[in-house]
């Protein structure tokens, strides 16, 4: 599960995790990473694939939010580190707020991410929740990686997007193929617009013992 370790010269007395959203992995964010941990020495940052993305492929389901919030509690009883802030982006921003309930965490940052349950309507004419309908209907494996682009923009997606896909794609001897889950990805997306963290943000014992940034 954990993807990248980012940490400048010497041993960081505080950690955080950085995590992505839906079709992202942990590579993402290592240059923010860098930036922050150049910017401050004292932190180490922790990047994750979360499950059902990149590496992390071993998780049992169910495929939830909270389940991916207890993978971190896992992961960092595994690495013998207490980490207490996380910056979680979209997907991994509803994540981070788990988790931050979980841990009594000091500080969580949840990035373009509502911390209710969305509007299903809305959600489900998201350009994530079109991009990984169409992904279905892509014949797989690609003879070559660029491949992923062409198909995209000629469905109307943005350049942009095809290219980011590209992250995405994995080499094996019949050709490229997804180093993501779609399965589990879809069950994660539906999950996500049940989960409520409003309650814990807005709870009055929480002031006392951490505090959410959204």
């Amino acid at each position: 599960m954990l993807r990248h370790v980012v940490q400048a010269q010497g041993t960081p007395t505080r950690w955080a995790w950085l995590l992505h959203g839906i079709l992202g992995s942990g590579q993402n964010l290592r240059t923010l990473a860098r930036r922050l941990s150049a910017a401050d020495p004292s932190w180490g940052f922790l990047l994750p694939d979360l499950r059902n993305h990149g590496e992390s492929h071993e998780e049992p389901p169910p495929h939830t939010v909270a389940a991916c919030a207890d993978d971190l509690v896992e992961l960092a009883d595994h690495l013998g580190l207490a980490p207490r802030t996380a910056i979680g982006h979209s997907f991994g921003g509803k994540v981070a707020l788990l988790w931050g309930e979980r841990v009594c965490a000091d500080r969580v940052w949840a990035l373009d991410v509502p911390p209710g349950r969305p509007d299903l309507d809305l959600a489900l004419q998201s350009e994530v929740v079109a991009v990984v309908q169409f992904l279905r209907s892509v014949p797989m494996p690609l003879d070559r990686r660029d491949r992923i682009v062409e198909i995209l923009t000629a469905a109307g997606f943005s350049p942009g997007l095809g290219q980011w896909m590209t992250t995405n794609l994995r080499l094996t001897e019949q050709g490229f193929t997804w180093r993501f889950d779609l399965d589990g990805i879809e069950a994660m997306l539906r999950d996500y617009a049940t989960v409520d963290a409003w309650p814990w943000l807005e709870s009055p014992n929480r002031t006392k013992i951490g505090r959410a940034h959204v």
